[in-house]
């Protein structure tokens, strides 16, 4: 029984992803004001040390986004929705830490591979942080459609 709630709620997500990311004919979307954040102090220290410390505060303020979305949504669903959300975030959050540890062992093995390099280091610490942005503009997407809201941040 819990594999086929499971099972749901990851197909729900997939279905309702598709309607988030499809802009309107004619919409152009606007950088969002983490992602300005983040442009902006990668500009202002380019230095590996910048660049990953630059990402793990964006990781930061993506997870911040994705809570206070996720609050937004259990606001506005009825019950079996939220159940539903909650399954599929559970899922998520497995998907999220598997894929944080496949992004640590693939710059890992690129850093062995390439004898060295600090870039390795920096694009990890990019994935890592893109795999909590995605979700936070996913939930996004879902508040959007619930509030008749369609511009972009």
């Amino acid at each position: 029984m819990t594999i086929g709630k499971n099972l749901t709620a990851l197909a729900l997500t997939m279905i309702l992803s598709l309607f988030v990311w499809i802009p309107p004919a004619g919409a152009e979307e606007r950088t969002h004001p983490i992602d300005q954040w983040v442009e902006e102090a990668l500009a202002a220290d380019d230095s590996t040390a910048g660049m990953r410390e630059t990402y793990a505060e964006g990781l930061k303020r993506w997870d911040g986004e994705l809570n206070a979305q996720y609050r937004l949504l259990a606001q506005k669903l009825r019950p079996e929705a939220m159940e539903v959300l909650k399954a599929s975030q559970r899922l998520w959050i497995k998907y999220r830490d598997a894929e944080e540890k496949a992004a640590q062992a693939l710059g890992n093995e690129l850093y062995e591979v390439n004898e060295g390099g600090t870039i390795w280091g920096v694009l990890t610490a990019e994935r890592v942080m893109q795999i909590t942005r995605a979700r936070a503009r996913e939930l996004e997407g879902y508040v959007r459609l619930l509030t008749g809201i369609s511009d972009e941040p």
